[in-house]
């Protein structure tokens, strides 16, 4: 058993979800990895595909390992949202301990074959390989997240994992990816139905402007792993416009970069104690 299983484990039986938070460049890494420090947190620092493209699996796995020699804390590199097959294997031959294939807009059928692939490859790299079942809603689909139709389907969330050995599984709920045009309106009964079945850690997407006390009622009814990007990328953003830059006889990126990265940590912190996942280690 991997040492992400076992903090899984753990955040299931005493109550906690781990955050996993996506980063596009050093800044948000380390104002992550900083934060889950101070808070003695286990987290995930998860890069999208777009950002695993950008940087590649085998750069980020170095960085990430560099950043390791200096700690011996539980923080877990993640590929998120692959919809390709190689990038997840190349993540998982690079040393990432957790990967995501996403292919949840493919058809049932389609999408365990393609979820089986990964699954069969990364067999001997020490690596969970999570999947999703329903849809979450927003960038990943032009659509809303209204109705029933994001919702993951009890019996075929118990097959998809029987059949593709997932180790983690992202389930909809009527969640969605970005800011959420209302409040969300999370299904806790297709949640705990599912939990009730399924034997495996369970993911929520899109955590960004869910309630702090549905992420909780949520993380009480099976969600063991919560993802969250957006508020992330909203602190950075926000940040960076307001810096005043002194001139062009004192330009420093590095003097820039350390409110922004304050402003991160404060934005991880936050949802570090919406998760409950304090003081853990």
């Amino acid at each position: 058993m991997s040492l992400l299983q076992e903090f899984l484990q753990d955040a299931d039986k005493t109550g906690y979800a781990i955050p996993a938070f996506n980063f596009s460049d050093s800044w948000e890494l380390l104002a992550i990895i900083e934060t889950a420090l101070e808070e003695k947190s286990p987290v995930m620092v998860a890069s999208a595909e777009p950002v695993a493209r950008l940087y590649s699996p085998i750069c980020l796995a170095g960085l990430y390992t560099g950043i390791l020699q200096k700690t011996k804390a539980p923080i877990f590199l993640h590929l998120d949202h692959s919809t390709d097959t190689d990038l997840c294997i190349e993540a998982a031959k690079a040393g990432y301990p957790s990967v995501m294939i996403d292919a949840s807009l493919l058809d049932f059928e389609p999408n365990i074959e393609k979820t089986k692939v990964v699954t069969d490859a990364v067999l001997g790299c020490d690596t969970l390989v999570e999947a999703e079942i329903g849809r979450i809603g927003g960038r990943n689909d032009e659509t809303t997240s209204a109705g029933t139709v994001y919702l993951a389907d009890t019996d075929e969330a118990v097959e998809f994992a029987e059949r593709t050995h997932v180790d983690t599984l992202a389930v909809g709920l009527g969640n969605a990816h970005g800011f959420y045009k209302g409040k969300p309106q999370l299904n806790f009964d297709r949640l705990s139905e599912i939990n009730g079945r399924i034997n495996i850690p369970l993911v929520l997407h899109g955590g960004t402007g869910i309630a702090e006390e549905d992420i909780r009622k949520a993380i009480r009814s099976g969600i063991n792993k919560v993802n969250v990007g957006t508020d992330l990328h909203y602190s950075y953003l926000i940040t960076v416009s307001d810096y005043q830059c002194p001139g062009k006889s004192n330009v420093n990126i590095l003097n820039a970069m350390k409110p922004v990265k304050e402003a991160i940590k404060e934005t991880v912190r936050r949802w570090i104690h919406v998760c409950m996942s304090e003081n853990r280690y």
